[in-house]
């Protein structure tokens, strides 16, 4: 028998405000990043750096959708919108790492095109998951500490597509270590800073994947990246 309304009960679960905080904050800090280096559009790489942020933020903003959304279907639809930002971020993140080392403003549509095309794919299978299971081959519900999400086991295509963005985001960081090397002491602080931010994402994502979900409830990479 269905359990019957209670009017006075609740409709979020406050014990999810330890897990939700900390992506609305990175929401909020990747907008407002955004909003600032987009107004010094005329700087090398200052676009791509924006638009890095506002796929952080989408990213960020759809993951604390799905912990407060109760509905499983809905969870799983803003599961999958994450990841337009999820395979957004290392392609937009290597685009700034290119443009701020070699100072070319924009890149080419062609290499844009062709560093999409396994985000793309990626994209595709997961919205047509249920159809295949290569993205992921189980597609459940977990709930841990009062957080509910989406769990699924990774499927061959997730392999490809985490070692893919591990590349992307590798790549960048060899770009900004030229910089480092070959620029006057003012752009190493910088080239530096921009070093270690790239590759905190990149640990907090590996300890995220290969922790159990009743350890790291919540992929905390977006956070990673705010603070970054």
């Amino acid at each position: 028998m269905a359990e019957p309304p209670n009017p006075g009960r609740p409709d979020v679960d406050w014990s999810i405000l330890p897990y939700l905080l900390p992506l609305v904050t990175s929401t909020l800090v990747a907008l407002a990043v955004a909003v600032t280096v987009a107004r010094r559009s005329e700087r090398i790489g200052a676009r791509s750096l924006a638009w890095v942020m506002l796929a952080l933020a989408f990213w960020s903003a759809c993951y604390a959708a799905e912990l407060v959304v109760s509905a499983p279907e809905t969870k799983r639809v803003m599961a999958n919108l994450a990841y337009t930002g999820i395979v957004s971020v290392p392609v937009l993140w290597v685009v700034f790492a290119i443009e701020y080392a070699i100072g070319s403003q924009h890149l080419s549509r062609r290499h844009l095109i062709i560093l999409s095309i396994i985000p793309l794919i990626t994209l595709a299978l997961i919205w047509t998951e249920p159809a295949h299971g290569l993205m992921r081959r189980v597609n459940t519900l977990l709930t841990f500490r009062g957080v509910t999400i989406v769990n699924r086991s990774a499927g061959p295509w997730f392999v490809v597509h985490a070692v893919y963005s591990y590349v992307l985001i590798l790549s960048g960081a060899v770009l900004l270590l030229r910089v480092l090397v070959r620029s006057p002491y003012l752009y190493r602080r910088q080239a530096m800073t921009l070093l270690v931010a790239s590759l905190l994402p990149l640990l907090s994502n590996a300890v995220y994947l290969v922790m159990p979900r009743t350890i790291i409830p919540i992929d905390v990479t977006p956070i990673s990246f705010a603070v970054t």
